[in-house]
């Protein structure tokens, strides 16, 4: 039984745009809207799925979100906010 073949990114971004496309309002009845779903599209995808959809014309733009970072660095020191506080005078 032969694999089925990757998704070219090329596709992957057409998909999306098709998507999008079809979910904006008076488009069809769905009991979703292009916003939620733009909130699922991968984060490297925005850049290329907007760029599509403003060549086809459409006004829709999947808004770029803020990227966290799971071990931001925290600030040391004095004024650093405390996350664990220990009060010392309860260690002897």
């Amino acid at each position: 039984m032969a694999s089925p073949k990757p998704v070219r990114p090329d596709g992957l971004v057409q998909q999306w745009a098709d998507l999008l496309e079809l979910l904006l309002p008076g488009v069809a009845a769905v009991s979703t809207s292009a916003e939620d779903m733009a909130r699922e599209l991968p984060s490297d995808l925005v850049s290329p799925v907007n760029k599509e959809l403003r060549q086809r014309g459409s006004s829709f733009q999947v808004p770029r979100r803020r990227v966290r970072t799971a071990a931001a660095p925290r600030p040391a020191g004095p004024h650093a906010p405390a996350t664990h506080a220990v009060d010392l005078r309860l260690c002897g």
